[in-house]
């Protein structure tokens, strides 16, 4: 059986009420909530693709290459990857939030937060994503391979082969995640997520 992540839009008040209580999860009330099949695929293409073996062969090559760099540099590119980092970084947390919560309640142990700052910060983000440019990775990707086959699995069990269906689906999914997470900006919410 497929899996689906919800997420919850909850003041910053509810927030740390769960938080010091966390066996209350069942009692959670949402002034708004987001839920996806996609949650192991959604996070992989926000956050660029990168395998995380990938991207730390990825560093080890750019610190070489920067070392046989001229002195004299002044660090602006590098900066400028650095600060694209983060915002993928950020968006692999998209649906797990910045900690965990243990909660012997949930299936999975655990339930995630995104404190209001996060939120805003990523609802920005998510904001300038481009769907044709998701669209675009989905089609260009060797699904089978991503993140050693678990993206496939997860496509499988949702009977999700065809790569135009894979695409058609995240963008319909980042649609709603935006309409979400504008919502919860705006209205200065944090966000709660569980797995089940």
């Amino acid at each position: 059986m497929a899996m689906s992540t919800t997420l919850f839009a909850v003041t910053p008040e509810a927030l740390a009420h769960l938080e010091a209580n966390p066996e209350s999860i069942h009692k959670l009330v949402s002034k708004k909530t987001y839920d996806t099949y996609l949650w192991t695929t959604l996070p992989y293409f926000l956050s660029g693709g990168a395998d995380e073996d990938e991207a730390s062969d990825d560093d080890e090559a750019e610190a070489g290459d920067e070392a046989e760099d001229e002195a004299g540099d002044d660090g602006g590119e590098a900066g400028d990857d650095e600060e694209e980092a983060e915002a993928d970084d950020l968006l692999a947390s998209v649906l797990t939030g910045t900690r965990s919560v243990s909660c012997s309640r949930l299936e999975n142990g655990a339930f995630h937060v995104m404190p209001v700052g996060k939120v805003i910060e990523l609802a920005a983000l998510l904001a300038a994503v481009k769907p044709s440019q998701l669209k675009d990775a989905v089609l260009d990707a060797e699904l089978e391979d991503v993140l050693d086959g678990e993206v496939w699995e997860e496509l499988e069990q949702l009977d999700l082969q065809e790569p135009e269906e894979v695409a058609a689906q995240l963008v319909k999914d980042l649609k709603s995640l935006v309409t979400f997470y504008a919502f919860a900006a705006k209205q200065r919410l944090a966000i709660v997520s569980y797995t089940t």
